[in-house]
């Protein structure tokens, strides 16, 4: 009977460690205990092919806040005219 236990995803403690190490380095949420997300896996598994900064597109460099306010507001919404009752 084997003492060391294997994590789910059959990666062993010190990978998932390591996993775990590398996504808070790169601002990735990952929590410190239970199932690593597909998506934090997934950058992981890729990091060696990924440019470590990908260039920031205009709209990507400005706040979401500002974005939303140069946006046209959207008009509004007409209200249904209720039918007569009596006709």
């Amino acid at each position: 009977m084997s003492t060391v236990r294997s994590t789910g995803s059959g990666r062993s403690r010190g990978e998932t460690a390591a996993i775990r190490e590398w996504a808070n380095a790169n601002g990735l949420e990952v929590s410190t205990r239970g199932r690593i997300s597909s998506a934090v896996l997934e950058a992981y598994e890729n990091r060696a092919t990924a440019p470590a900064t990908a260039p920031m597109t205009e709209a990507a460099a400005q706040p979401a806040e500002t974005v939303a306010a140069e946006a046209q507001p959207k008009p509004k919404r007409r209200t249904r005219k209720k039918a007569d009752a009596a006709a």
